[in-house]
């Protein structure tokens, strides 16, 4: 995820964690960071676990809230 850093909806904060090279956001009790694949990676786990569809990943999980909250009447700029 390069341009993360700094990146909109960062606070400044979280901002004094972050390291330019390092494309993780979150910091974790286990790692330093939390990246992309390690969501993922749980995310499958849970999602084969349950017979989900396996096209069911962190990105459509996102499209799918933003779009309840646009039908539900959130401000699009907010959203």
């Amino acid at each position: 995820m390069p341009g993360l850093v700094g990146g909109p909806g960062v606070s400044s904060t979280t901002r004094g964690f972050l390291d330019a090279l390092d494309p993780a956001l979150w910091p974790s009790e286990r790692a330093p960071r939390v990246v992309l694949a390690q969501v993922n990676s749980r995310l499958s786990a849970y999602r084969d676990a349950l017979g989900l569809d396996a096209g069911l990943d962190f990105h459509s999980l996102r499209r799918s809230y933003v779009t309840h909250l646009i039908e539900t009447g959130w401000d699009p700029l907010f959203v």
